[in-house]
């Protein structure tokens, strides 16, 4: 027999209960709206949204990746797989579950939450700082040649294919500068 006693199984409220690694989610009230805000503060920092391109970023490291394969959709399945009842009726609770891990409730989710303010980004804040280079090891500041942490509204998108390794003989470059800068140390450097 299935755990919801109809001897069929049903994904929706055959949901095994929050594991001790992943705690429950808790609305105020039970409501599409409450589900999105609730959705909001648990992917904040870690997803964004940018209304002029209508796509979800996600943190990758230092980088945001646009999500071309669903990953929010599945991120909120397993946001709300972690609902907890609370105070609410039991069947109520179990009705609103239901509906909030269907298709429409899931696109509800995501369509409220894309306008919530933690989470909406200008699509201005994508890769706005020139002097920045990406790297897989993190970011290069290529005014100060100094490795930085970007600040909060930057994002980056691209980033190049390997990291600086400055220990690597450059010969060619070296004979550039010689030719370049006729052995001056201060501007070689």
């Amino acid at each position: 027999d299935a755990p919801n006693g109809k001897g069929v199984s049903d994904p929706y409220t055959d949901v095994p209960p929050p594991s001790d690694t992943a705690p429950a989610i808790f609305v105020h009230e039970l409501t599409d709206d409450a589900n999105a805000s609730a959705f909001a503060a648990e992917i904040a920092g870690r997803w964004r949204f940018v209304p002029q391109t209508r796509r979800w970023y996600q943190a990758d490291g230092h980088l945001w990746s646009p999500d071309d394969s669903g990953k929010i959709t599945e991120e909120a399945r397993a946001v709300f797989r972690r609902l907890g009842c609370g105070e609410h009726d039991e069947k109520e609770f179990r009705n609103h579950r239901r509906s909030a891990l269907s298709r429409s409730g899931i696109n509800n989710t995501l369509a409220l939450a894309s306008s919530d303010r933690r989470i909406v980004t200008h699509v201005d804040k994508l890769d706005s700082e020139p002097h920045h280079l990406s790297t897989p090891d993190g970011v290069l500041d290529l005014r100060t040649g100094e490795w930085i942490t970007p600040a909060a509204g930057v994002m980056h998108t691209k980033s190049t294919a390997y990291a600086p390794d400055w220990d690597m003989p450059t010969p060619l470059l070296d004979r550039f500068m010689e030719t370049t800068f006729g052995g001056d140390r201060d501007l070689n450097d």
